[in-house]
């Protein structure tokens, strides 16, 4: 299972290994440092969903990650969820291309979706964007997807084993550090941005607006925005597990390609961990949302975090929740450091989803 799998994973990874493949000189972690992001993606439309109704982008130019959930409450003959969601994801990339920092560019997405011709039919989804600047990742939320911080550790662990209940091993552990949190009207009701939307003052007292939070970030660590298809199946734990299992090599890759010290290569000899950075990101994304489908295909009765949340409402409700699982996986890395130039292109579903000229479409 997702645990047993990290611990084999890291299995190679002694205390002295850790200690030596992270020393760096003291002035270095404490001085404030330039960073950037590389990132990776996976979505899995529902089965009954075509294309599905996510939206996810990750921008490495921008620093710029997020996602957008398409609400199939609003779907209709003429009405296209997803297709909202991607505008309405695509809206906030151009604001922040255009200069706006992650909350005011949702807030002038939610207005320009308003006066573009396709959004304006109808529609209506949650979005979570980020944005990385120097050592700071700021976010915008709205709903119930989410951004998380994960921030790896040497973590002790005891080794299942029936002849030694002592034996304990070290594993590359992401710790959590920031994550946002649901915003709903009601049980599985998010707020959600429409064609009709008209966002109050985000310092409104008592407002149903989007929530605005900051982490500071470092080299190493690992961020995901990903639509409430992961969260409302997998438990943090579970993510965790999942990170940690792709650790030692994510890291190992990204020392010998020249994103971090090129003494983190001794974490893995696994060949994988030769791979391109950019190839485990993506791994990283897939691994995520195929995990959390496999929970709401396979274990009807596991209670799953939306289980809970039902039952918490009085409702009678056991296993996972069927809907479009999307996931944007990045590593933070120094600003010194080169990506190659495909590493650098943004990864998106916008393709088909053009959007007019800024000067028609864009009120920023």
């Amino acid at each position: 299972k997702p645990l047993r799998a990290a611990m084999v994973a890291a299995r190679m990874m002694s205390r002295a290994m850790w200690r030596r493949a992270c020393a760096r000189p003291v002035e270095g972690r404490v001085r404030r440092r330039e960073l950037q992001l590389i990132v990776g993606a996976a979505s899995r439309p529902h089965r009954e969903k075509g294309a599905g109704e996510d939206a996810y982008c990750g921008d490495p130019a921008l620093g710029f990650l997020g996602v957008a959930d398409g609400v199939g409450g609003s779907k209709s003959a003429e009405v296209d969820p997803g297709a909202f969601a991607r505008r309405l994801l695509a809206f906030c990339q151009r604001h922040v291309r255009e200069g706006a920092p992650p909350a005011e560019a949702l807030r002038l997405a939610r207005r320009s979706v308003a006066e573009d011709a396709i959004a304006k039919r109808g529609g209506a989804s949650t979005a979570t964007v980020a944005r990385l600047r120097g050592n700071e990742l700021r976010v915008a939320n709205f709903g119930d997807s989410a951004v998380a911080v994960f921030r790896p550790a040497p973590r002790q662990f005891a080794i299942p084993d029936g002849d030694n209940d002592s034996a304990r091993r070290v594993v590359l552990y992401p710790r959590l550090v920031l994550q946002t949190q649901d915003q709903t009207y009601f049980f599985n009701a998010p707020y959600q941005a429409s064609a009709n939307d008209d966002p109050t003052p985000p310092d409104a007292l008592g407002s149903c607006e989007q929530d605005e939070v900051a982490a500071v970030v470092r080299p190493g660590d690992v961020v995901l925005a990903a639509t409430d298809g992961l969260w409302d199946n997998l438990h943090l734990r579970s993510i965790q597990n999942v990170i940690a299992a792709a650790l030692p090599a994510l890291w190992a890759s990204a020392g010998r390609h020249g994103l971090l010290q090129s003494t983190l290569a001794d974490l893995s000899d696994d060949p994988v961990a030769f791979d391109p950075t950019l190839d485990h990101l993506t791994q990283l994304a897939s691994a995520l949302a195929d995990h959390a489908v496999r929970v709401y295909d396979d274990d009807k009765a596991n209670l799953t975090p939306f289980a809970l949340a039902a039952r918490n409402e009085g409702l009678d409700f056991s296993g996972g929740k069927e809907d479009d699982v999307s996931v944007v996986a990045a590593l933070v890395f120094p600003d010194d450091a080169a990506l190659a130039a495909a590493d650098a292109l943004p990864t998106d579903n916008f393709a088909d989803f053009a959007l007019p000229p800024a000067s028609a479409g864009s009120t920023g």
